[in-house]
């Protein structure tokens, strides 16, 4: 019985966890858009048509396994998700800011 209430707060909170994510996003210096969405207990990232699956690695971090891209989120002091940081092999620290 224990095994089946961990595993239902262990959903519950990923799936809350996913929904603070979910978001348009903006990099205003080449005004590049992008979104995050999350269905079915998943978590993505959404250029057009193209979704890029994110793993996550730590709280508010994220690994896209397809390209290698790390996602770092922020939030500001009431907890809400505000930009994101990403990082790469190629680029460092290009950041999006929650799209208003």
């Amino acid at each position: 019985m224990w095994v089946f209430q961990w595993i239902s707060r262990l959903w519950l909170l990923i799936f809350l966890q996913y929904n603070d994510y979910r978001e348009p996003f903006i990099n205003v210096s080449i005004n590049a858009k992008l979104s995050i969405k999350s269905k079915k207990n998943r978590i993505f990232a959404k250029k057009g048509i193209v979704k890029i699956p994110l793993v996550p690695i730590d709280e508010d971090t994220f690994y896209a396994t397809q390209n290698g891209v790390v996602f770092y989120f922020n939030r500001n002091n009431a907890g809400e998700i505000k930009q994101f940081k990403v990082n790469a092999s190629d680029f460092r620290n290009f950041i999006f800011e929650k799209s208003e």
